[in-house]
């Protein structure tokens, strides 16, 4: 949990950062949206598999686990899109709604994606007490991300909702009730682990790399305009 945890803060920080640091005049708003987004949502969605661990005789199916991807990114897009678009109070409080539903619905489908002989059993006690949480944390670091706007609160911003994903994810493991004595197998899943989190990891080096890009552009423009006033006649 705390790799899980120092992952999302990570990525978050990183994520939070490039944001603020946007053209409030883009000329292409949507384009920012979906991308920051898209890497959220993959960030979010890779987490758990820093920590999930699977009970001996289940096995994760392949529609679960695109289904868990789609909703985490929906989620993470509608949530940049609401934070956007939205206007005082309510662009906090349904940033955070939205993003703590698509928190939970994505983790409870990767846990229900479990396929087994064996019955499995929910209760939506914890599950929504996790949500609701998840979203109160969320919320909590969106305010600070709007009216801050400072790197203090950008990491308030990323604390919370790496505490929300973890928050999110513990309480939809407590509601799954596997029935079953057998130990859980904490082994790492090689090939479950690695796309979710080579994926997140690409998306955030291209993130990464964007400013550093366009600022490398913006120092080659100034040295050739220098050159080229000082090579001027006087």
């Amino acid at each position: 949990m705390a790799s899980s945890f120092v992952f999302c803060l990570v990525a978050c920080q990183k994520l939070f950062t490039i944001w603020l640091a946007r053209d409030g005049d883009s000329p292409r708003p949507w384009r920012d949206i979906l991308l920051g987004g898209l890497a959220l949502g993959l960030v979010l969605w890779a987490q758990p598999f820093f920590s999930l661990s699977v009970p001996s005789g289940f096995q994760l199916t392949a529609a679960g686990i695109l289904a868990s991807l789609a909703l985490s990114v929906v989620g993470a897009v509608w949530t940049f899109a609401a934070f956007e678009r939205c206007q005082g109070a309510l662009c906090v409080i349904a940033s955070a709604a939205v993003l703590g539903v698509g928190m939970a619905a994505s983790h409870g489908v990767m846990i229900l994606a479990l396929k087994s002989r064996f019955e499995i059993g929910f209760d939506d006690t914890p599950f929504s007490a996790g949500l609701g949480l998840a979203s109160a944390l969320a919320a909590a670091g969106f305010a600070a991300l709007k009216w801050w706007r400072t790197p203090a609160a950008v990491t308030v911003a990323a604390g919370c909702v790496g505490s929300g994903a973890v928050v999110s994810q513990l309480t939809t493991r407590l509601a799954i009730n596997l029935n079953l004595i057998m130990p859980a197998d904490s082994q790492w899943m090689t090939a479950w682990r690695a796309a979710p989190l080579a994926a997140a990891a690409i998306v955030l080096l291209v993130l990464w790399l964007r400013p550093l890009q366009a600022r490398h552009q913006g120092v080659g423009l100034a040295r050739k305009s220098a050159a080229f006033s000082s090579a001027a006649p006087s």
